[in-house]
C-alpha cells in the first residue's frame, strides 16, 4: 500500500469517525431534550445556583419549592436551567438564586472556562443551551473532548429513556444534599495558616466576566417573565466575612441591582456543630435553617435583622 493510499484511508476513517460521533451525541441530545421539565403540582419556587444553597435548603420541608441547586454551578448553566423550567412550568412565580460573597469573584470564571468543570458540567447541561451558550463554549477545545464522552458518562440515562419515559428528575440537574461530615476545624485551621503566610488572594469581587453577564441574563429573563428573582446569600461562619472583600459585594449589587431583592442570611447565628466547612451547612444546620425559612414564609416574609431575628415592635 502506498503511502498516498494509507493517508487517504486514514483521512476516510477519520471522517467516519467524527460523523459517527456526531450522531451519537446529536441522539443523546435527542435523548436528553424530550425528558418532561414539568414540576410537581403547587411547585412555585425553584431553588438554583451552587453548593451553598445545595447544602443549605432542604426543600422537602418547604411545600412548593424544587431545588435544582449543584457544586459548581455557573450562572450560565442556572440560566439555562431557569429558561427551560420557567417556559414549561408557567406556575413558577419565583426563583431564589445563590448569590453568596464568592458569586463574582474573578476566579469563578473557571465554572466556564477551565477543563475540570467543562468536563463536569457540559454532559449534563449542553442541550439546554441555546446559540450564544454554545459560543461561549466554541472555541474551548475541552468543550469538544467532553461532548465526545457525553454518550459514554450519559449511558445511565440512555439505558432509562430507552426504556421508559424520563423526566428532569433522571437528568441529575442537582438538589439537595445532605452532608453529614464535620470538616470546620480543619476549614479555619487551614485559613489561619494562610493568614499567617500571606497567601490570602486580593479579592476581585465583581470581576468574573462570565458570571455578571449571566446574572444578568438571569435577572432580566425573570422580569420578562414575571417571576422574581431572589439573590440568597446563605449562612457562612465568621471567618468567610473575615477573609472577604463584604463591602464591595454589597456595593456592587446595590449599584447593579438595586431593585432585586437580597435575602442576606450570610449573618444568622448558628453554632459551629450545624456547619460542615466555613461556607457549607451540614444536615444539621441545613434542618435549622430550612426550618427558620418555613416559619418566615408562614409569617408573610416579615422584615428580619442581620442575625435573622424578626424585631419587635
Amino acid at each position: 500500500m502506498t503511502l498516498r493510499a494509507l493517508l487517504i484511508k486514514l483521512l476516510l476513517f477519520l471522517v467516519a469517525l467524527t460523523l459517527i460521533n456526531a450522531a451519537m451525541i446529536r441522539w443523546t441530545d435527542h435523548l436528553l431534550d424530550r425528558a418532561s421539565f414539568t414540576l410537581p403540582p403547587g411547585t412555585t419556587t425553584l431553588v438554583l445556583g451552587d453548593s451553598q444553597v445545595e447544602c443549605a435548603i432542604d426543600p422537602s420541608q418547604l411545600p412548593g419549592v424544587v431545588s435544582l441547586a449543584q457544586g459548581g454551578e455557573a450562572f450560565l448553566f442556572a440560566h439555562a436551567k431557569a429558561r427551560r423550567f420557567i417556559a414549561e412550568n408557567p406556575q413558577l412565580d419565583t426563583i431564589w438564586l445563590s448569590c453568596n460573597y464568592m458569586g463574582l469573584e474573578k476566579k469563578q470564571d473557571t465554572l466556564t472556562r477551565s477543563e475540570r468543570y467543562i468536563t463536569y458540567k457540559l454532559p449534563f447541561n449542553f442541550f439546554l443551551f441555546d446559540a450564544e451558550d454554545m459560543r461561549h463554549f466554541a472555541l474551548n477545545y475541552h468543550t469538544y473532548a467532553s461532548l465526545l464522552q457525553t454518550p459514554f458518562k450519559r449511558r445511565a440515562y440512555i439505558s432509562k429513556a430507552l426504556r421508559r419515559a424520563t423526566t428532569w428528575r433522571d437528568l441529575n440537574f442537582g438538589g439537595y444534599l445532605k452532608l453529614t461530615d464535620h470538616k470546620l476545624a480543619h476549614d479555619l485551621a487551614q485559613r489561619e495558616r494562610t493568614r499567617r503566610e500571606g497567601n490570602r488572594r486580593p479579592p476581585e469581587f465583581g470581576a468574573a466576566e462570565d458570571q455578571v453577564r449571566y446574572l444578568d441574563k438571569i435577572i432580566r429573563l425573570c422580569g420578562s417573565s414575571g417571576v422574581t428573582c431572589i439573590l440568597v446569600n446563605t449562612p457562612v461562619h465568621a471567618a468567610v466575612q473575615a477573609d472577604t472583600d463584604t463591602a464591595a459585594y454589597y456595593a456592587h449589587l446595590r449599584a447593579r441591582y438595586p431593585r432585586v431583592p437580597l435575602w442576606d442570611h450570610s449573618n444568622w447565628s448558628f453554632p459551629d456543630s450545624c456547619y460542615r466547612d466555613a461556607v457549607h451547612l451540614n444536615a444539621d444546620g441545613a434542618r435549622s435553617y430550612t426550618e427558620r425559612l418555613r416559619t418566615l414564609r408562614s409569617m408573610g416574609w416579615p422584615a428580619v435583622d442581620r442575625r435573622g431575628r424578626v424585631p419587635t415592635p
